[in-house]
Formats: structure tokens, C-alpha cells, sequence
């Protein structure tokens, strides 16, 4: 299972800087922090956040994850998003 396979979370501190502006947090980053509802799978993310390269994409959610505005649990069987497990 690698890094990809991962379901995305906002902390409660992700939520309150993803309302304001002045948080301290780059646009990228808002932009990611403001994709990530709930439980959201890599593959989701990526598809959403088309216009960045997969590299952006994890580097933005390693930085989110290193200030504790994002965590990450492995994928589990509940979501395989082709619905074959």
C-alpha cells in the first residue's frame, strides 16, 4: 500500500484555516485543504485538483499533514472506488 492509496481528513484546525484568509496558509494549499471533506480518497483529490501534478499534490498534503491541518489513514476495503472488494 503506498502513499496514494490513502483517505484524506481535515483536522479541526484544516476547517478553521480553510475559512480565513488570513491563516497563514498559500492559496495551493487552501485550494487542497479545500478539497479534503471528509473521508476523501487520493484518487478523488487528484482528479479535482486536475490543474496540479500528482508531485504538487503530495507535497501540498505531506506540508498540510506536517502542520496538522490534514491526516491520513491507509484505504481500506470500504474505499475501493470500482466497488470490487
Amino acid at each position: 500500500m503506498g502513499i496514494t492509496d490513502r483517505i484524506y481528513r481535515c483536522t479541526e484546525a484544516g476547517r478553521r484555516a480553510c475559512e480565513d484568509s488570513d491563516a497563514g496558509v498559500s492559496p495551493e494549499l487552501q485550494r487542497i485543504l479545500r478539497v479534503v471533506a471528509g473521508d476523501t480518497h487520493w484518487d478523488v483529490l487528484r482528479r479535482s485538483l486536475a490543474s496540479y501534478s500528482e508531485t504538487q499534490i503530495l507535497q501540498g498534503l505531506a506540508r498540510l499533514e506536517d502542520a496538522a491541518l490534514v491526516e491520513s489513514k491507509p484505504a481500506g476495503p470500504e474505499h475501493d472506488l470500482d466497488f470490487t472488494a
